[in-house]
């Protein structure tokens, strides 16, 4: 939307207060924020436009809500409906990628027996096949799946096409991305499978975790 063309342009060139408009604003930091707007025009006392007012409501938190809501919905829909455990893992990684902005998604599961993890599943908008550690299994404490095993909990990786200890420069390169994030899905408090996810946006570096430490 052109500026000329919000509603507080539209107030202070017309005088009238616009309703119902919902705009989406850039922050500083890059973050979009959805936004309904709320101008009214000041008058002097010749009742000509001397300004105006607004009031901004923030509804990003409740827009992520409805579509956080969807999302379960639609996962639950895919584990219903599904043909089989693997064909719903696949398509579960395929909403979560297209929800979250991800470009690659991978599942691990493990072998006990073996102390291994391997290689599930994977979906990708990427032109890759196999998973960037180029290895379909590694071992539990290896790698960004293994030390999201280990710890139990969510592993996140900035700047990964400058990360040595996660293996992952060359792949990160090719295809553009920046960040990843290992997440652990737990069940009784054991760890039975881990998500995968790449992106090409960063996350914060406060919120990244170096595989070297």
């Amino acid at each position: 939307m052109q500026l000329d063309q919000c509603p507080m342009a539209k107030t202070l060139k017309e005088g009238v207060t616009v309703r119902g408009e919902e705009i989406i604003v850039e922050n500083s930091d890059g973050s979009l924020h959805h936004v309904l707007p709320y101008p009214n025009p000041l008058l002097n006392a010749e009742g000509e436009i001397a300004g105006a007012v607004n009031v901004l409501i923030d509804l990003t938190e409740i827009k992520k809500s409805r579509l956080e809501k969807d999302l379960l919905y639609r996962i639950s829909q895919i584990f219903s409906a599904g043909d089989s455990f693997n064909s719903c893992v696949k398509a579960t990684m395929k909403e979560i990628c297209q929800y979250a902005g991800k470009k690659y998604a991978e599942t691990w599961m493990c072998d006990l027996e073996n102390g291994e993890i391997n290689l599930f599943a994977e979906f990708s908008v990427l032109n890759q096949s196999g998973s960037p550690l180029k290895r379909n299994k590694v071992l539990i404490g290896e790698g960004l799946p293994g030390q999201c095993w280990l710890k139990k909990e969510p592993v996140f990786l900035d700047n990964i096409q400058n990360n040595a200890a996660a293996g992952l420069e060359e792949f990160a390169r090719q295809n553009n991305l920046v960040t990843a994030r290992a997440i652990p899905l737990l069940f009784k408090n054991k760890v039975i499978a881990v998500f995968v996810f790449y992106s090409d946006h960063k996350i914060g570096i406060n919120r990244a975790v170096s595989l070297s430490q």
